[in-house]
């Protein structure tokens, strides 16, 4: 079942999709600058989501990820 391997992405893969990239390096980056207490990792975060969503999405994305860690 070729087919459906290539509709599934194995587990390397999954974690290079575009969202599943946002949410799990973008968090684990502001996790790291919040414990390390450094911006160098939330400079990377923003990068990243500048990178994939362009600049203006990006800066949203990223104040909103700001909002979301600061809630929890």
């Amino acid at each position: 079942m070729p087919e459906m391997r290539n509709r599934y992405p194995g587990p390397d893969s999954y974690f290079e999709r575009p969202a599943e990239k946002l949410v799990l390096e973008g968090h684990r980056c502001w996790t790291r600058g919040y414990v390390m207490r450094s911006t160098e990792p939330w400079t990377d975060a923003q990068l990243l989501y500048r990178r994939i969503l362009g600049d203006a999405n990006g800066e949203q994305a990223i104040i909103a990820l700001a909002g979301f860690v600061k809630t929890r």
